[in-house]
């Protein structure tokens, strides 16, 4: 089954959402249960999701302004950075069809708060953005720490949002595509010749 929300749109046995404007892909908030440090040494070079980076608070307001299909400023923008802001209610909304997080009607995924670094001593660099059973996003700019991230969550993990730009998406090398088309006209010619 395909979910489509505005300009994001994800099928719920893959473990990937993509912009289908810019063709950036995120991972779903269900596809991987990783602490902060295991995240890190996932997208570093050699990981499991090296050609991914952690989500920060400008890909998080691309996020949320892609599933409302539109561009510009983030709709959760109000000024109000240490708070729980509403940005609004995607119509046709799904539980679970980002990826199951957290709790049962609310999915969140977690990103690096470019104002919880800059905030108040800049101890809060965790922001969350949540998706509730009714379809209302919201988002904590600068929510918590890491500490909280990975203790407070932990038998209900919050994931850290990964991307990657379509830049970034490996495609088959032309050798690759070659040996590919070669192996399978190879085989076509068998077929045919075979004895009937």
């Amino acid at each position: 089954m395909i979910y489509s929300f505005g300009d994001l749109s994800t099928d719920v046995d893959g473990s990937v959402i993509t912009n289908t404007v810019t063709g950036r892909q995120y991972l779903r908030f269900d596809s991987f249960n990783l602490t902060y440090a295991e995240t890190l040494q996932a997208v570093d070079s050699g990981g499991i999701y090296s050609s991914w980076s952690i989500a920060d608070s400008g890909i998080n307001d691309d996020f949320i302004n892609a599933a409302f299909g539109q561009q510009g400023e983030n709709p959760c923008s109000t000024g109000a950075d240490y708070a729980l802001e509403n940005c609004g209610t995607l119509s046709g909304w799904q539980d679970g069809a980002f990826g199951a997080s957290y709790v049962g009607n609310l999915d969140y995924y977690a990103y690096l708060s470019t104002v919880g670094r800059t905030g108040p001593g800049g101890t809060n660099p965790i922001g969350i953005t949540e998706f509730a059973a009714s379809g209302r996003v919201s988002e904590y700019e600068a929510w918590s720490s890491i500490a909280n991230l990975d203790s407070n969550f932990s038998p209900r993990p919050i994931n850290l949002l990964l991307y990657r730009e379509a830049s970034d998406i490996e495609v088959p090398e032309p050798a690759t595509l070659f040996l590919l088309t070669f192996a399978l006209f190879g085989l076509a010619v068998r077929k045919i010749r075979q004895p009937r």
